[in-house]
């Protein structure tokens, strides 16, 4: 009896979940790009391609700025779904297309310290820097991934047979 009143207790709470638009839709990184404003500090799920060398960690997408990778990752502690096929494949090719869910940090503008001389804080009078992320400073966006759901060893059409390793031919 007590196992019946579960499942129906979990079937009545996932019906309300899905129908209260709680789901997550699938975007792609230009859409996330072109919105940064409407996504930043929501929970989303993107798909694109995904890098990590010694310097970065990048999203990118050959559809959106030629492949220029736009949004640095970070992975929270504990990331569930597929990390372990992630992490072999980006390894193995040096990139791999993936759908994440996480997190996503956009520019917000810097605090200009009030101990700064006024000559100073006036340089930066309608001309405030924002926060960046990644490798100095690199990217606009960051998102924080905790959960790997779809990993592709698929061609990003870029590389022309140069893989992500230090420039060896495949």
């Amino acid at each position: 009896m007590r196992r019946i009143i579960t499942i129906c207790l979990v079937v009545f709470l996932s019906t309300i979940y899905c129908e209260k638009g709680w789901s997550i839709e699938t975007i792609d990184l230009c859409t996330l790009d072109e919105n940064i404003q409407t996504y930043k500090e929501q929970r989303v799920r993107v798909s694109a391609f995904i890098s990590e060398s010694y310097e970065s960690a990048v999203l990118y997408d050959p559809k959106c700025q030629d492949g220029k990778p736009l949004v640095h990752f970070v992975l929270k502690t504990k990331v569930g779904g597929k990390i372990k096929l992630l992490k072999k494949t980006v390894e193995e090719r040096g990139y791999a297309f993936t759908t994440v869910e996480g997190i996503v940090r956009g520019p917000e503008p810097i605090q200009i310290a009030p101990q700064l001389a006024d000559k100073v804080k006036e340089l930066y009078k309608g001309n405030i820097p924002v926060s960046c992320y990644g490798h100095l400073n690199a990217y606009k966006m960051e998102i924080e991934i905790d959960k790997v759901l779809e990993v592709k060893a698929i061609d990003d059409g870029l590389r022309d047979g140069v893989d992500n390793k230090m420039g060896s031919k495949e």
